[in-house]
C-alpha cells in the first residue's frame, strides 16, 4: 500500500516530492528590475560639470581675446583722434619754490591818523596800520612805514631796495610793472638800512633780500606771497584797473581816393591828391556863412 497517496494528513495542495532524490524546487518570485547604481549616477554628473566647466572656460578664453583684440585696435586709431582732455580733468603744475624767511606777525590793527607804531623788523612785514596805504606802483621816496603796512595787510608785495644807480633801479622798475596785475599788489620805493645793491621783498609775515638783478628768485617770491595776508580784496589787492591808453584815430579814406582831413571845429573837407596845392579849396570855418 502507497503510504504517500492514501495519507489522510497531507494537505491535498502538497504535492509529492518528485522522484530524482527531491531536486526540483518551487520558482522564487521575480525580482524588481533596479535603476543605475550610485556609482554610475556620480559618474554621471562627474562628467556633466566637467563639461560645464570647460564650457565656462571656452566662454572665458573668447571674451578675453576680444577685449585684447579691442585693447590693440583702440591702441592704433585713438592717437589719431586726437582727443583733447575733458575739463573735468586737472593740468598738472609745477609747485612754485618757497622762497623767503617767514617772519613772526603783529597784530594788524588801523591806527589814528598821524600815529605811528613799533615794527619787529626793518622794513615791517606786519603790525598796525593807517587806514590808507601807500600809493600802488614806483615811488620815489620812501612812504611811511605805518602806510606800507596798510599795503601789506591787503596782499601786496614791497620792493624796498637800497642805494643803486639810475640804471639799475630802472631795470627793477621795469621788471617790477611786467609783473601781473602791476600797478596792483606791488609798492617800489627806496628804503633806509637796505644794502647798496640789494632789494628787500616784503609780504604779510615774509621777508626775502636779495641782489637786484635776481629777478627768479623774486619772481618766485611774488608767486607764493602776493595776496597771502589778512585782507584779500581782489586780484589787483584794491588797486583800481588801469586805463587803457586811446588809440590814434585812423584816417577814412575820401570817395575820390584821397583822404578826409579832420579839424577840430572845421568843416570835413575831402583833398585831391592830384590836385595843385594852389587849386586846394581853403577850409570854411565852422559856423560862417563864407561871405565876404
Amino acid at each position: 500500500m502507497d503510504d504517500t497517496t492514501d495519507d489522510p494528513q497531507r494537505p491535498a495542495s502538497e504535492e509529492p516530492a518528485s522522484e530524482g532524490g527531491g531536486h526540483d524546487q518551487p520558482q522564487r518570485p521575480g525580482r524588481p528590475v533596479r535603476g543605475p547604481s550610485r556609482n554610475t549616477v556620480s559618474r554621471e554628473q562627474r562628467r556633466r560639470r566637467s563639461e560645464a566647466r570647460r564650457s565656462r572656460r571656452r566662454r572665458l578664453y573668447l571674451i578675453g581675446g576680444g577685449l585684447v583684440a579691442a585693447a590693440l585696435i583702440a591702441g592704433l586709431f585713438v592717437p589719431s583722434l586726437n582727443v583733447q582732455p575733458s575739463s573735468t580733468e586737472q593740468p598738472q603744475t609745477t609747485p612754485i619754490p618757497v622762497v623767503g624767511t617767514e617772519v613772526e606777525t603783529q597784530d594788524n590793527g588801523v591806527l589814528e591818523p598821524g600815529a605811528s607804531a613799533t615794527y619787529a623788523t626793518s622794513p615791517p612785514t606786519s603790525g598796525l596800520s593807517l587806514e590808507d596805504g601807500a600809493t600802488w606802483g614806483a615811488l620815489d621816496a620812501q612812504a611811511p612805514n605805518e602806510a606800507v603796512v596798510r599795503n601789506l595787510t591787503e596782499g601786496g608785495v614791497v620792493f624796498n631796495y637800497g642805494a643803486a644807480g639810475e640804471e639799475e633801479v630802472a631795470t627793477l622798475r621795469s621788471f617790477v610793472a611786467g609783473l601781473d596785475g602791476y600797478p596792483g599788489c606791488y609798492v617800489v620805493q627806496p628804503y633806509d638800512g637796505v644794502g647798496d645793491g640789494q632789494v628787500t621783498l616784503t609780504a604779510w609775515g615774509w621777508t626775502h633780500t636779495v641782489a637786484l638783478d635776481d629777478t627768479e628768485s623774486m619772481s618766485s617770491f611774488v608767486a607764493s606771497r602776493r595776496n597771502q595776508a589778512p585782507l584779500f580784496i581782489d586780484g589787483r589787492c584794491g588797486a583800481p584797473a588801469p586805463t587803457p591808453t586811446p588809440a590814434p584815430p585812423t584816417p577814412t579814406p575820401a570817395a575820390d581816393g584821397g583822404e578826409i582831413v579832420i579839424i577840430p571845429d572845421i568843416t570835413v573837407i575831402p583833398v585831391d591828391p592830384d590836385a595843385p596845392a594852389d587849386d586846394a579849396p581853403a577850409p570854411t570855418p565852422t559856423g560862417t556863412d563864407g561871405g565876404a
